[in-house]
């Protein structure tokens, strides 16, 4: 799963994104590596994926975030993933790296599954949906393509419509689009 990258002149707007070079995410993305390697892995995806979305998340920083709900890399949210957090779980557990990274890794996957099989997106639309979804959840990303299923069947994600659309209730209304310029970043950072 995932879009192979190549040079290639792209659309306004979608050109690969660098990290901040002053935030030290890089170096961390280089460090946790393996563990977002290991994380793609399991759900049969690129790491670049995650790392881009730890970046948008964290600048790939090991965090308590949003108020105390949101724990670690991927900033996994108590609200959001309820499943993963217990009663009498210490907070370190859900910002271990080794936990956190493969965590969000697999909740990307449900969201990839629950959208693969209550919508008709398939192929690389499907693919940042659910990006779209870690953000905002798979709810509201059904809702989107409800509302725009005739028109995103016309369109690819090299059409700026598209990131509109996918990222009409992610947060800035940027988030999918952020995290694909630097996901298309990564790719030159960490060719496989």
């Amino acid at each position: 799963m995932g879009l192979l990258a190549e040079k290639m002149e792209f659309p306004e707007g979608l050109e690969p994104l660098p990290f901040d070079p002053k935030s030290g995410a890089l170096e961390r993305a280089r460090l946790y590596w393996p563990i977002f390697n290991l994380a793609a892995q399991a759900v049969e995806a690129q790491p670049h994926l995650f790392a881009a979305i730890g970046y948008r998340e964290t600048r790939i920083q090991n965090i308590l975030g949003d108020g105390g709900r949101g724990h670690g890399i991927m900033q996994l949210d108590t609200g959001s993933f309820r499943g993963l957090f217990q009663p009498g779980m210490p907070v370190w557990f859900w910002k271990e790296p080794t936990i956190n990274i493969p965590c969000g890794a697999q909740c990307w996957q449900d969201k990839f599954n629950y959208l693969g099989t209550n919508t008709d997106l398939a192929g690389p639309a499907l693919f940042w949906f659910a990006t779209a979804a870690y953000n905002c959840g798979e709810g509201n990303m059904s809702k989107v393509w409800s509302a725009y299923q005739g028109e995103l069947a016309g369109l690819d994600i090299w059409d700026p419509r598209f990131w509109e659309i996918c990222d009409s209730r992610t947060t800035g209304h940027d988030y999918a689009t952020e995290v694909f310029r630097h996901y298309l970043w990564l790719l030159e950072q960490f060719p496989e």
